[in-house]
């Protein structure tokens, strides 16, 4: 597997300067609401545009924001009574939705601090535990006793309305259907000894889950799943030292991007990393001078986190104009494209030279085994055509890989028959 490899200066700035444990970003408002450090800190609610911050009057634990309103859930706890409050964050209006004691046998219910987040219908509201509560029924459903999530921070990820797959034990990834309380296994590794896979996300855009395996802090690696041609290949792997800890992985919101971080506990600089699954393209902002944890997206364009105890705001596509803008002054520029993608039997790639070079174009399968060589010869400035039969082909990820003299360029083409 070819990928283009590039590293860039990080392109930081401050958004919100108290000392805060974790947040959660309101897309409605542009606004955050902050977990101050402290265990028994009060939430606080801060607008990100008029730079003022006051009490949300949610308590301790964070909310879980609505996907498709500007509505939330949050949680408050009066001795043994845990109650779920349902709020109209335009009008402020709000109705207590379920409450659970603690003292009438419900073991699956762990404490505030578990993470829960909506479906994607707003339908239901989901803890890592296994269980769940009907938002608009007010009912709870249990999860089954074989449910059992792993990994680093027991992450799991939306599928669908009423799916989430998660880190089951044991090297393998599950889908978990909270209605029907139906568990199956998707994705089984042949990890080493003692590793795990760690944390996960799900991409609805391509179909694909992006997870990441290692000993906790041990050379962590990232693979990608595609659910279609139900094939695992990686992607990164850290071997750079002994003591660096992955943590968040992450899609952007249009499922372009794939975010993750990188700590060294020895000598090596933080470093945030962006994989570009359209153009198969890995992003290295090796410049970072804070360890960032609790990573979130604020638009395709940037993302914001926690580092040193403050949050911070990161320009993504600024960061990328730089590095493109310093590229284009040092390396052949070539236009390359291919249509249709994905395709189910012949595909024509194009490419633009703006001066005479030695030309090799080659297909690539998942396991970076050549399929074909298109083109190798001497060719002249100007456009060129190039049509590929893969009707003697199975479906699945193929590679074409563009080198014209000292440029290489790799991209990604999907075969579906």
């Amino acid at each position: 597997l070819h990928l283009l490899l590039t590293t860039i200066v990080a392109q930081e700035y401050e958004i919100y300067d108290e000392s805060s444990s974790y947040f959660v970003y309101n897309k409605f408002d542009n606004s955050i609401f902050v977990k101050p450090q402290g265990q028994f800190s009060l939430i606080v609610h801060y607008d990100i545009d008029a730079g003022a911050q006051s009490p949300s009057n949610m308590g301790i634990f964070l909310p879980a924001i609505y996907n498709r309103v500007n509505q939330c859930i949050y949680q408050k706890q009066d001795d043994m009574i845990l109650k779920f409050i349902w709020r109209d964050l335009d009008s402020g209006v709000e109705k207590e939705v379920y409450r659970i004691d603690y003292g009438m046998g419900n073991e699956k219910v762990l404490n505030g601090e578990s993470p829960f987040s909506i479906s994607p219908d707003d339908k239901y509201l989901f803890y890592w535990s296994g269980w769940a509560l009907d938002i608009e029924d007010s009912t709870i459903i249990v999860s089954d006793s074989n449910y059992t999530i792993c990994g680093y921070d027991r992450d799991y990820s939306w599928k669908n309305d009423t799916t989430i797959v998660y880190p089951s034990c044991n090297g393998t990834i599950s889908e978990y259907n909270i209605v029907t309380t139906e568990i199956t296994e998707i994705v089984r590794m042949q990890l080493e000894s003692e590793d795990l896979i760690l944390n996960l996300d799900y991409n609805s855009e391509y179909d694909v889950i992006a997870f990441s395996t290692g000993k906790n802090r041990i050379i962590p690696k990232i693979f990608l799943y595609y659910y279609q041609i139900d094939e695992t290949f990686e992607i990164f792997t850290d071997s750079s030292s002994y003591w660096d800890e992955l943590r968040e992985i992450r899609w952007s919101p249009d499922y372009e991007r794939l975010v993750f971080t990188i700590y060294s506990f020895v000598n090596n600089p933080p470093a945030m990393h962006f994989f570009d699954i359209k153009n198969m393209k890995l992003r290295n902002f090796r410049n970072m001078t804070r360890y960032a944890i609790d990573i979130q997206w604020f638009s395709n364009d940037t993302l914001a986190y926690v580092a040193q105890a403050n949050i911070y705001g990161f320009d993504v596509i600024g960061a990328i104009t730089n590095i493109v803008e310093n590229e284009s002054k040092s390396v052949k520029k070539i236009n390359l494209s291919v249509y249709p993608n994905p395709f189910n039997s012949d595909i024509t790639i194009e490419y633009e030279l703006f001066q005479s070079d030695d030309v090799n174009l080659v297909i690539y399968n998942l396991l970076g085994q050549k399929v074909a060589t298109l083109v190798n010869t001497q060719q002249a400035q100007g456009a060129y055509e190039v049509k590929f039969d893969a009707s003697k082909l199975t479906s699945g990820i193929y590679f074409y890989t563009l080198t014209a003299g000292d440029f290489v360029q790799t991209k990604k083409m999907m075969l579906l028959k």
